[in-house]
């Protein structure tokens, strides 16, 4: 999934930068989204592991959440929100659903002010990707 949003990212990073209509300040600002680094970490054989590992980077700071699965009414005025970043992060969303003309979105952007971490795809596909929130850790 982490590498699905990333080529997402890099497609509407891309379509932002080609915005003629876009002020310079929100443009600049698209430009520092990424995704946090992460390393996925298997033990035993790569064809049956016994064992997987998902890895992020600590990242320091105040935690807001942009979006959510469950919850469309996230709160504007949560610690280390940057109000620029959060309607670049609903543009983001918005242009996911556009430009697969409904068939995924992405959703649950969270992280440390422009660093994105656990974010999902949801898919009309269930078989596109997968649980990105499992029940067990």
């Amino acid at each position: 999934m982490y590498t699905g949003f990333a080529h997402l990212l890099g497609r509407f990073r891309y379509a932002v930068e080609h915005c003629s209509n876009l002020i310079q300040s929100l443009e600049k600002k698209a430009k520092t989204i990424e995704l946090v680094c992460y390393a996925v970490v298997a033990k035993g054989s790569m064809n049956s592991p016994e064992d997987v590992y998902f890895l992020e980077a600590f990242l320091t700071g105040a935690y807001v959440c942009y979006s959510s699965n469950f919850n469309f009414a996230v709160t504007q005025n949560q610690p280390g929100m940057d109000n620029q970043l959060f309607q670049i992060m609903n543009a983001l969303t918005h242009w996911s659903c556009n430009q697969s003309k409904g068939k995924l979105l992405v959703s649950d952007l969270q992280g440390v002010s422009p660093i994105l971490t656990d974010p999902q795809i949801i898919d009309m596909d269930p078989h596109s990707w997968s649980d990105g929130n499992p029940s067990q850790a």
